[in-house]
This record gives structure tokens, sequence and C-alpha cells, in this order.
């Protein structure tokens, strides 16, 4: 996958809504959010990023993490294909 691009694409994010202007309660809860899970997608595509580097044979799982259902659910697919030790 383009883990590293999209990595650049969610930190260029991060560092661009302290530059936003806003104009209501509403769109500043929105920019809150925003915040938040490109944060969150920061973190976990750094941990699979690490772990394809250093080829870790670890689950991806981002529990701690909130991320859209379709990327948990190829999180758990991900975890439940890797070879069980012993």
């Amino acid at each position: 996958g383009k883990f590293t691009e999209a990595y650049s694409l969610f930190e260029h994010i991060i560092h661009t809504i302290p530059m936003l202007v806003v104009e209501s309660r509403k769109e500043v809860d929105e920019v809150k959010e925003l915040l938040t899970i490109a944060k969150n997608y920061c973190v976990a595509l750094k941990i699979e990023i690490k772990r394809k580097e250093y080829k870790v044979s670890l689950p991806p799982s981002y529990s701690g993490h909130t991320l859209f259902l379709p990327h948990t659910i190829a999180d758990y697919v991900a975890t439940m294909c890797l070879p069980h030790p012993g």
C-alpha cells in the first residue's frame, strides 16, 4: 500500500489545522473531529510502516485508535491471517 504517502497527507492535515479560521461552534467541532481522525490515522500508519520496515509479524492491531469501520475490519482480517506461534 501507499502507507508513507498516506502518512504524509494526514501529517499535512495536522500541520494545516492551526491555520484554519472557523466561524461557528459547529465548524470548531468539525475541525476537532478532523484533527482526532488525522492523529489516529498517523499513529496507525506509522505503526504499519515500522512493522513492514522491520518485517515484524505482529498483528497491526490499532485497537486504541478510532479508525473508520472498513479499516478496522481490514485490521482484524490481517490479524487473523498471521501465523500463530507454536
